[in-house]
């Protein structure tokens, strides 16, 4: 409804400016008729074939970008998981050996520095694949940003042709989307152009 009081407010100003003024300031001819339309863009985007279709590729690609990252995730786990285990069964002997005196003074501090430098090992690690999945994360979503820009643009340019195309051979001025927070499609009394459009978009 919104969206019809804008186009009437539209079509009154560009009635108005469309009055031919003499020098005098009188008006020496009627305005010409401007024709309206409007088409709901939310019915055409639910219905049309290729969309249903682009957005299962474009699921797709994101399903099989989501495994992957978890198997990189479970992977780099499963790998810190045994260097902590060989930390852990390190440290539990040397703490068994130096109870039971069987460490020298020497070895203990050979064996301290052997664990720190694992701790140290396993931390780098840790930020790796931290930082690693981060990037995989980010470049997944670009991916995906690139799939769907080539999936829908094509059928946004397609769409944008079959509203020109009807516009120009039923002689509207401006058509606009009917839908909530639509705007106007073609700058050229609002009429439903539904019928004319879908069917060059192949929508039954």
């Amino acid at each position: 409804m919104k969206n019809l009081l804008t186009a009437a407010i539209v079509l009154l100003a560009f009635v108005l400016m469309s009055v031919n003024f003499g020098e005098s300031g009188v008006a020496q001819t009627a305005p010409k008729q401007v024709k309206f339309g409007h088409v709901d863009m939310t019915a055409i985007l639910t219905t049309m074939p290729q969309i249903k279709q682009a957005n299962a590729k474009l699921e797709a690609q994101r399903t099989q970008s989501i495994k992957q990252l978890e198997a990189q995730r479970t992977q780099s786990m499963k790998q810190l998981e045994v260097k902590y285990a060989q930390m852990q069964t390190k440290y539990g002997k040397a703490t068994q050996d130096a109870q039971a005196g069987l460490l020298t003074d020497v070895q203990q501090t050979q064996i301290q520095q052997e664990l720190e430098k694992m701790q140290a090992d396993y931390a780098a690690s840790e930020k790796t694949m931290s930082e690693s999945l981060v990037k995989k994360e980010r470049a997944m979503s670009e991916n995906l940003v690139k799939k769907e820009k080539a999936l829908f643009d094509p059928i946004q340019s397609k769409i944008r042709t079959a509203i020109d195309q009807v516009a120009v051979e039923k002689g509207y001025r401006f058509i606009f989307d009917s839908s909530k927070g639509g705007m106007v499609l073609y700058g050229r009394k609002a009429d439903d152009v539904m019928k004319y459009v879908k069917p060059k978009l192949g929508i039954n």
